[in-house]
């Protein structure tokens, strides 16, 4: 499990483009299978899925703008699961203190965009086939897709 606050950021930094497709929350562990930009080596119009299962999750909340009206959706933990109906696109996070983060997404189909606010103490990072992935490992696949300098100066 990737633990380090510093570690646990670089992670969530990696989100960029990633759609939120299914949140479950049990047991103070969100989990969240997400569908990347990236393609499937040699498998055209197939995207890499990832789930992430963040340990120490107390708190998760979420709100959507609907268009046109602007009006604001909320969503508590119990229906963390109906977030996954959105399709919001992570574009960023941010770092709120005392283990809480938010993710601020772009929206779809008439939403126009939206929040993520959670707690952590920790991830774990699986692939569809059920491989856990280390940092490293992270790091390794997401280079060969994104250009990694912003990530590079935020580590440094």
């Amino acid at each position: 499990m990737i633990k380090a606050r510093n570690e646990l950021q670089f992670v969530l930094m990696m989100f960029h483009d990633f759609i939120l497709e299914k949140l479950t929350l049990e047991n103070e562990v969100l989990n969240m299978q997400v569908q990347t930009p990236y393609e499937i080596e040699g498998q055209p119009n197939r995207f890499l899925k990832l789930n992430y299962y963040f340990h120490g999750c107390n708190t998760v909340e979420a709100e959507y703008t609907l268009l046109p009206d602007n009006s604001t959706v909320n969503i508590v933990a119990q229906e963390i699961s109906e977030l996954g109906k959105v399709k919001l696109s992570v574009q960023s996070v941010d770092y709120l203190g005392e283990s809480k983060y938010v993710w601020l997404c772009n929206g779809s189909d008439g939403i126009a965009g939206g929040k993520v606010y959670f707690t952590t103490q920790g991830v774990q990072v699986y692939t569809q086939q059920g491989d856990e992935l280390s940092l490293a490992q992270l790091e390794s696949l997401f280079k060969q897709h994104w250009n990694w300098s912003t990530i590079d100066k935020y580590q440094k």
